[in-house]
């Protein structure tokens, strides 16, 4: 609403990344639009709709780079690339602070998030 007063909770804000979120249109709280309006059958989002933000069952073209079982691995290194479109990939990369050795890594193929 208009002038309603904003509340600072100290806790970080959270958004979900991950292929599909370059194709779609979210609203204030990353809810993509379209799937509101297909699921609700409206161009205005009712009250108390809940969808995720990213699609879990569309497949995406997953490419893991050259590394295999045993090798070491730490923070920052990318390790697949996953195809948004023709245009846009995504680098996946180890989170920071991570290192070990890889157990598995997924053969190259489609997979869902």
């Amino acid at each position: 609403m208009v002038n309603d007063p904003v509340l600072r909770t100290r806790k970080p804000l959270l958004v979900e990344l991950g292929p599909g979120i370059l194709g779609n249109i979210f609203d204030g709280i990353q809810r993509p639009l379209k799937t509101i309006a297909i699921k609700s059958g409206d161009v205005y989002i009712p009250r108390g709709v809940s969808v995720p933000a990213l699609d879990k069952d569309q497949l995406w073209e997953f490419q893991p780079k050259k590394l295999g079982v045993g090798d070491a691995i730490t923070g920052g290194d990318l390790y697949a690339t996953v195809f948004e479109n023709t245009l846009m990939q995504h680098h996946v990369a180890l989170p920071p602070g991570s290192m070990g050795k890889i157990s598995y890594i997924a053969p190259a193929g489609q997979y869902s998030l």
